[in-house]
């Protein structure tokens, strides 16, 4: 069994960061892989995002589309 966690805080460096790489991601239609917290847990999802709307992100995987909230990420990369 899974222990809960803490959301981690991160630095405005961090969220700087994952924002310019939400925004190449966008502009040059690349996969990301997105970790965000929610429900105590971590989760990571791999896919294409969508134009965020009304502080969420849309990602388009392979087999569903997921709506995340903005303030649950946590970590961004690009594939």
């Amino acid at each position: 069994m899974e222990k809960d966690m803490e959301k981690p805080i991160l630095s405005v460096d961090q969220l700087e960061e994952m924002e310019t790489t939400l925004n190449e991601a966008l502009e040059n239609s690349l996969p990301v892989t997105i970790k965000y917290h929610k429900n105590k847990r971590i989760h990571q999802v791999t896919g294409s995002i969508k134009t965020p709307k009304n502080g969420k992100i849309t990602i388009v995987t392979s087999d569903d589309i997921l709506f995340i909230n903005i303030g649950e990420i946590i970590g961004v990369n690009t594939l």
